[in-house]
Order: structure tokens, then sequence, then C-alpha cells
């Protein structure tokens, strides 16, 4: 059979992950930019328990001994700062930067961190090109958005790009293992 006219495996869904239930537990799982979605503005321990919550369910999907892999935007190593109120407060509102320590806290007990990568370079460079790529077209994306919400972003990719650059912010790639024994008890 042609590839192409095989059928496909892969499904779709526009849901939440909190409203997520499996026909069948996965053997693997992949979160790509979402992460940082998940917790609103709010302090350590709230965003830890939020955080924790989301790997409790990732855990209850699994099959044994299954892999997860997260990538996520993550602060480095520096407060919010005014570059971090300015992405807070007009580009992602309800959305907070985990850092790393409060990933690690959060999947402690369920989840075994196998490796982590920080690829901020990466994401340097991919703001540099989407501000190129903006300025380039900026008559097109005014005429479909508005001067305010163009100018907005175009900031917003300067000051990403800048802070993926000075360690302010950071790529996080973490690969997990399920645990065969979690602890669900551990005090966050």
């Amino acid at each position: 059979m042609d590839p192409v006219d095989e059928p496909s495996r892969v499904e779709v869904r526009v849901e939440s992950w909190s409203d997520h239930v499996p026909d069948a537990p996965y053997n693997s799982i992949i979160s790509i930019g979402a992460f940082e979605h998940f917790a609103r503005p709010c302090n350590r321990p709230e965003r830890v328990r939020g955080y924790r919550d989301f790997f409790e369910r990732c855990y209850s999907w699994l099959n044994p001994g299954a892999w997860m892999s997260l990538q996520s935007i993550g602060l480095g190593a520096a407060d919010r700062g005014v570059e971090g109120q300015f992405v807070a407060e007009n580009i992602f509102p309800e959305s907070d930067l985990p850092r790393l320590g409060e990933i690690a806290d959060a999947s402690e007990g369920i989840f075994e961190i196998v490796s982590v990568r920080n690829d901020r370079a990466d994401y340097k460079s991919t703001n540099h090109e989407f501000r190129d790529r903006l300025r380039k077209n900026w008559d097109a994306a005014v005429s479909l958005v508005g001067e305010e919400t163009v100018r907005r972003f175009d900031k917003y990719f300067r000051i990403s790009a800048a802070g993926f650059g000075r360690g302010t912010t950071n790529l996080y790639r973490i690969t997990f293992r399920r645990l065969a024994h979690p602890r669900f008890d551990i005090a966050l």
C-alpha cells in the first residue's frame, strides 16, 4: 500500500489538557509550547501545584515505564523584570513562565528527569527570524491586525531575542520517565 493511501493514525482534538480523557494509555507524551500557559500569574506554591496537576494527569495517561518530553520557555537567572512584565501584560496575559526548579519540584516522585537541555540560542535565532519576516511584511501585517498590534509584536520579538541571548529566558527541553512506584504525597 502506498503510504499516501494508508489510513491516518493521528487524531487531532481541540481541548484543554485538564479535560482530556484518553481512550487507552499512551506510550509517550510530547508537550511543546503549552506548559508555560498552565499557570496564570501567581505565587510559586500555586504555580508548582498547577504544574503538579499536569504531571499527575500525564502520569495517569501513560503506560508503565513510558516517557514524556516537555518543551517550554522558562525563566532563567533573573527576575521577570520590565521585559517579562511587557510580555505578561501584552502578549501572554494569562501565562506565567516556569523556572526549571518549579518543573523539577512539580514532577518529583512521579517522573524521573532523564535529560534537560537549554536551547535558548535556537529561540534567539527564531525570534530574530520572526522579527525580520514581520518587518519585511509590515504593511500586510498592519492591514490584517492594525499598527498597534504589529508594533507590539515587533517589540516582543526584539525583547524576546534579547532575553534568550542573555539567558534571562530559556528554552527547556526535558525528558521524563514515568516512575514504577510513584509518590503522590510529596509536600510541595
